[in-house]
């Protein structure tokens, strides 16, 4: 999981290193196309971070307790400790990949912007926001974002709750 999200994050670095390319472009613009990438690599920075995964068997401290108690008992609690780890290991592996999710929807929607950002200089949509007063335009700009940062979780959270509705 951790390269795949590493993978991400150097998509995310060449689209904020591209990003360079729309300076003749208004800096709104360049701000809503930049925001989810950069936004899109911290998540990922943060999911690839070192994390120490549990593992079955004795702690080397318990070690000499182990060795009084009978097979049964040495059994049974190897697979306490299975069932234990494994799970945690299940959280850790859950997490990572939400992350992961999120990360593939922020840089979606930066590479949509990316490429629509010509689109929208060309068709006025950026000299129109540039006319209006600055307060409707801080507010356009606030509003902007915010779509930006809620459009991904909000498709993922629909996504998964319909492919839970179908099984």
């Amino acid at each position: 999981m951790e390269s795949k999200i590493g993978t991400v994050v150097t998509v995310n670095a060449l689209i904020i290193s591209f990003g360079g390319l729309f300076s003749s472009l208004n800096t709104l613009l360049v701000l809503s196309v930049l925001f989810p990438a950069v936004l899109s690599a911290g998540m990922g920075l943060y999911g690839i971070r070192s994390r120490i995964y549990g593992k079955p068997g004795y702690d080397i401290e318990d070690f000499h307790d182990y060795a009084e108690m009978d097979v049964p008992g040495q059994r049974e609690h190897f697979l306490l400790s299975y069932e234990v780890t494994t799970g945690n290991n299940a959280d850790l592996n859950t997490k990572k990949f939400s992350i992961f999710n999120y990360c593939i929807g922020y840089t979606f929607v930066s590479l949509l912007l990316a490429l629509a950002a010509p689109l929208f200089q060309r068709f006025g949509v950026v000299e129109w926001a540039g006319s209006l007063s600055t307060q409707c335009s801080l507010l356009l700009g606030v509003v902007v974002i915010l779509v930006i940062s809620l459009l991904p979780p909000l498709v993922i959270y629909l996504t998964l709750e319909s492919q839970r509705d179908d099984s």
